[in-house]
């Protein structure tokens, strides 16, 4: 974590804030694993959030897959689908890739469960 934070500090007084939606998400994953679940979250949309803001598609659509894995847990599927659909259907090349592999996987888990709690 103290890495993590150092990074953003030295990124926002070098400018130079180009990884800082990755170092959210890592961020958020280190969160995950300590059982902080709301700070977890909140650093997986600020990934989203900084990602978007530059234009970073693929690093948002690894913040919102990790963040959309994480929901099922809360009971969360519907939302989580929703999140995640409208950025996997951005692509229009790619799909052989594992990010996107890993999209369209999530997204078909999610339906599933979903219609399984209908």
């Amino acid at each position: 974590m103290q890495v993590i934070r150092e990074s953003l500090a030295w990124a926002e007084e070098a400018g130079g804030q180009f990884f800082d939606a990755e170092l959210h998400r890592i961020r958020a994953g280190l969160l995950l694993r300590m059982q902080r679940m709301d700070e977890a979250e909140g650093s997986y949309r600020k990934a989203m959030e900084v990602a978007r803001e530059q234009g970073a598609r693929m690093w948002e659509l690894r913040a919102t897959c990790d963040l959309a894995q994480m929901q099922p847990d809360l009971g969360l599927h519907a939302e989580a689908h929703g999140l995640l659909a409208p950025i996997h259907g951005w692509f229009t090349e790619g799909f052989e890739g594992n990010n996107l592999q890993r999209a369209k996987a999530l997204l078909e888990g999610l339906l599933r469960r979903a219609q399984c709690t209908r």
